[in-house]
């Protein structure tokens, strides 16, 4: 297998081209192809291009064959869903027609590679208009709530994502202006100006290049296609804010990486274009701004959708919709209709056309702007195109098939006042507290799950952390920078303390050890979770710093993880430890001591120590009750645990008032049976137990 493009199989755009050839060919050339699509794969072997093939998950395929392997294997392929397209080579196309016809993934028989080059080109153009990233808001009914709000964070996550790097992009430009007028007063001195810079930026106070940065990252990925390369080159010479828009119109290597990563998620990619995504959202704001349009603009959009899709756009009516990339649509009908055509006959798709209602509001964090005079393709296909920011939301009005057999979705564009939506991201905003710091990207995908891009980003910072704060010769250096400093009377307009930095970067790397701790717990890695949770309580300890809430939902934190591996006297322990604290700290928060408590009255049954394990469930079921609503799941699981421990207790002793008790026992299983049944699916772990619980109790009453 001859590989051009591969880098680590890390593939950052959407398409791969596989070549199945018969025989070694070390002369094939490929440098047209990588104009379109940077990878391309060369395959002798047929098992090992259908087991690579079969392997991939996010990216789609075409495949270009020889006609002497087509016809032996073409039944065997075109079933694959990864592949969009196959193109057989032959130097006698029209011999081919009985058993190619078939297929409708058969894009054709080509004499020459130059003819699959320009078919290639415009089935990727189709193709990539499809790919965009739909989110629904769930609606909630029958659902576990705990899912509903994973869902919800899902539904979020590109305009979550957003408002960080925004956030992290105010807090750079703020201090940019600080350093902007100090160096003005250092003009008579510019090399030392220049080695101060560079030290601030070493501490990370003062935020890398962003820009090349990600030229560099883009240079490791295209490193042997010297068509991106040069793109990438003119793009790190020329590229300033204003012309956001015309790089992402352009066909380059930009659009294909920005979008595969807001399709799917890749938040590394993400990281590595921030500044980009910001500067195109802030643009299309500047120009929303600007525009005095004043009554209502309806625009569409025509593409290909599956079969799974257009299901999901079916039974979404009334409920809102979030585009997690910047989408593209046209005043022009026809334009658009001649999107969605070609998908008529196109196996996996149905043709669909987006009908979307936008009514001007003065306000709104969704921009959205007529780009025609700013994009790269002015006077031809950008003519009349609307660009809407990523993460925008849109209200499902009406799913219906039309005469042609296409499908129309009619839509409304949701504004900052739509009820449903503002209370979900208030919420969400709340709940994740979102700061300015690359941690809160962390957070964001441990709240959705994806665990192991969690882990990764992470770890990458608490890297970056480390490099700062153990790096000697930049401290020798800022000692030598900050007295010369003082000799000319800038310190106190610096504000810079070295001292309080280290501890705020240990308190910094103290949060990410805790965060690497919670994705280890979620991933039932009890030994690495224990691993980061401790290495908190070391570096706490060593750096002497005061963090009494950190330490104790630490302890609390190994507390739960001993409890799952059923070493009950280690949870125990650390739970006392916990308790110690939190019952000396007069400002923490009771839901806090309402989950701790919770957790050690649940250890407490465990032990068969039921009276004191009644006390803490019923201290958590107080404070429960005062700070949440009373159909609440974790109101639900404070129920729960109160009726079983009083049914232990009523059952262990028999005593003569042991019916009075299961009575009382029935009457807080029976509450978190409704509860649950409110707030999550009949197949809950939790919901299994009460109900099991239930039903011996019952047979205990008389």
């Amino acid at each position: 297998m001859v590989e051009q493009g591969d880098n680590v199989n890390h593939y950052v755009e959407n398409f791969i081209v596989c070549w199945l050839e018969p025989t070694a060919c070390e002369t094939v050339n490929t440098d047209n192809l990588r104009h379109i699509i940077n990878l391309v794969k060369i395959f002798t072997s047929p098992d090992e291009c259908i087991d690579y093939i079969t392997d991939i998950r996010d990216e789609n395929i075409f495949l270009l064959i020889r006609d002497s392997l087509a016809k032996q294997i073409l039944s065997d392929i075109c079933d694959i869903d990864q592949i969009k397209s196959i193109y057989i080579l032959s130097e006698k196309e029209t011999m081919h027609t009985e058993w190619t016809k078939g297929s409708k993934k058969i894009g054709g028989v080509f004499g020459c590679i130059d003819e699959i080059y320009l078919q290639l080109k415009s089935d990727v153009q189709k193709l990539a208009n499809n790919l965009i990233d739909m989110s629904f808001l769930p609606t909630g009914e029958g659902n576990d709530v705990r899912e509903k709000n994973q869902q919800e964070v899902v539904f979020m996550y590109s305009q979550l994502l957003k408002e960080i790097f925004i956030r992290m992009k105010n807090e750079q430009d703020v201090k940019k202006k600080i350093f902007h007028a100090i160096s003005i007063q250092f003009s008579f001195n510019p090399t030392f100006y220049a080695e101060f810079e560079d030290l601030m930026r070493s501490l990370g106070y003062l935020p890398v290049d962003e820009t090349q940065t990600f030229v560099e990252f883009c240079k490791q990925h295209y490193y042997d296609n010297q068509y991106q390369l040069n793109l990438i080159s003119e793009f790190e010479k020329n590229y300033n804010p204003s012309q956001s828009i015309w790089w992402y119109t352009r066909p380059t290597f930009l659009y294909e990486m920005l979008n595969k990563a807001l399709r799917t998620q890749d938040i590394n990619v993400l990281y590595s274009m921030r500044f980009f995504l910001v500067d195109l959202h802030n643009k299309l704001m500047e120009l929303h701004n600007k525009s005095s349009r004043c009554s209502p603009l309806i625009v569409y959009r025509g593409q290909g959708v599956s079969n799974e899709e257009l299901e999901k756009l079916k039974q979404s009516c009334g409920r809102l919709l979030s585009i997690g990339n910047f989408l593209s649509t046209s005043i022009d009908k026809e334009v658009a209709l001649g999107f969605a055509f070609p998908h008529l006959d196109r196996p996996g798709y149905k043709a669909i056309l987006f009908e979307i209602s936008v009514y001007p509001t003065e306000t709104t964090n969704s921009p959205y702007a007529d780009i025609s005079k700013e994009s790269y393709l002015q006077g031809t296909m950008s003519e009349n195109e609307v660009l809407f920011s990523m993460g925008s939301v849109f209200r499902i009005q009406l799913v219906n098939q039309l005469n042609n057999g296409m499908w129309k979705v009619t839509m409304t564009m949701t504004n900052d006042e739509d009820r449903e939506l503002k209370e979900v991201t208030k919420n969400k905003l709340e709940e994740l507290n979102i700061e300015t710091n690359s941690r809160s990207i962390g957070l964001l995908l441990l709240e959705t799950q994806n665990l192991d891009k969690a882990e990764y980003f992470l770890q990458l910072r608490l890297k970056e952390a480390f490099m700062r704060v153990n790096d000697k010769l930049c401290r020798e250096r800022l000692e030598k920078v900050v007295n010369s400093l003082k000799l000319l009377g800038f310190i106190p307009e610096l504000d810079f303390d070295y001292k309080e930095w280290c501890n705020k970067q240990y308190r910094y790397i103290a949060m990410l050890y805790s965060d690497l701790g919670h994705v280890f717990h979620k991933k039932y890695d009890h030994d690495n979770a224990l691993f980061y949770y401790n290495k908190l309580l070391k570096l706490l300890k060593n750096q002497s710093l005061t963090e009494n809430r950190l330490e104790a939902m630490t302890y609390q934190n190994i507390g739960g993880v001993y409890l799952d591996q059923k070493r009950l006297d280690d949870a125990m322990m650390n739970f006392e430890r916990a308790q110690k604290i939190l019952e000396n700290d007069s400002d923490v928060e009771p839901l806090r001591l309402a989950y701790f408590y919770y957790d050690i009255g649940s250890l407490l049954i465990h032990t068969i120590q039921l009276d004191q394990s009644l006390l803490y469930l019923e201290k958590s079921l107080q404070i429960r009750l005062n700070y949440l609503p009373w159909i609440h799941p974790n109101v639900g699981l404070s129920h729960d645990m109160v009726g079983k421990a009083i049914m232990l207790l009523a059952f262990i002793k028999r005593t003569d008032d042991d019916q009075q008790m299961f009575q009382k026992a029935l009457y807080h299983l029976e509450t978190a049976s409704y509860i649950f049944q409110k707030c999550l699916l009949p197949s809950n772990e939790e919901v299994l137990s009460n109900r099991k619980h239930l039903d011996f109790l019952k047979t205990l009453i008389k």
